[in-house]
């Protein structure tokens, strides 16, 4: 077996341990990654000391660019290719959502070609056992409490970026639940007539607002009205009230809360209000 990946970590070793374990036809390994700064020294060693790997290291001006997440293994029925977005990794090989695609080769010429297109990712790789005794090995080895506390303020910067943007969520689902409520009194206010002549008042989508049909969910109450229609639609539609429909709230790119609708959502309300402009409150 052998493999190309930028990142290797000390869980990511222990997984591979655990995968060859249920496997132990693989005879041989060989590892390339990239030396710095991700990749932790400590894991090179376990692959070389624990799992009796060759282990080389790509390092120098062009490491950065290093980044082939590619195993090959070499069998009696030909040469089997994994290629994906995971690195040697815990979060790459079980956390993250990764891709990964397989392809067996047969023929002498197919497994040439893969064998030839690794050689090339890997060309200039520096085995670990030269590259362990050098300066910067030892550089890297002294850097590596710094880059995990550096490592760990950009953990803080992503989250605090996640946590803003969960809380802009929110604050347009409650812009959301206000408009559909202005809706609801406005409608009430306009005391719309139906066919019968009796006065329209949207009591299913009150039901809705307050949780008592459904869940209060003003994202999902508009999926659902611009999904199924109602009945309230049509009287809004007859009175020439269009204004007053959930579905100009789909439409209408001013609003914080845009793009909290899917796809399905904004065609739905753009063919069933038929080049109503919400901001001119008339067709277009």
């Amino acid at each position: 077996m052998r493999a190309a990946v930028a990142f290797v970590t000390r869980t990511g070793v222990e997984l591979l341990a655990e995968l060859l374990s249920r496997h132990p036809h693989v005879k041989e390994l060989f590892i390339v990654a990239r030396g710095a700064p991700i990749t932790e020294p400590a894991a090179l060693r376990a692959l070389r000391d624990e799992l009796d790997a060759r282990v080389a290291v790509v390092v120098g001006a062009t490491a950065s660019r290093f980044h082939p997440k590619v195993w090959l293994l070499s069998g009696k029925d030909g040469l089997w290719v994994l290629s994906g977005s995971g690195n040697l990794t815990a979060a790459g090989l079980r956390e993250n959502r990764e891709q990964f695609e397989i392809l067996h080769a047969s023929d002498t010429a197919s497994i040439k070609v893969q064998e030839d297109r690794f050689d090339d990712l890997t060309a200039g790789a520096v085995p670990l056992d030269e590259f362990e005794g050098s300066i910067a090995w030892r550089t890297w080895v002294e850097q590596q409490a710094r880059r995990r506390r550096l490592a760990e303020q950009i953990a803080d910067l992503d989250q605090a970026v996640a946590e803003s943007h969960s809380v802009s969520r929110e604050r347009d689902k409650e812009d959301l639940m206000r408009d559909l409520w202005d809706i609801y009194d406005k409608t009430l206010a306009a005391k719309l007539r139906k066919k019968d002549g009796a006065v329209y008042v949207p009591g299913g989508l009150r039901l809705q607002l307050e949780g008592k049909r459904g869940s209060g969910e003003p994202v999902l109450i508009v999926k659902s009205l611009c999904r199924n229609g109602t009945e309230g639609f049509g009287t809004i539609e007859e009175n020439n009230r269009r204004d007053l429909t959930v579905e100009s709230l789909v439409v209408d790119e001013t609003k914080s809360y845009h793009t909290l609708f899917p796809v399905e959502t904004h065609r739905l309300a753009r063919e069933r209000l038929d080049g109503f402009d919400p901001l001119r409150g008339k067709r277009t």
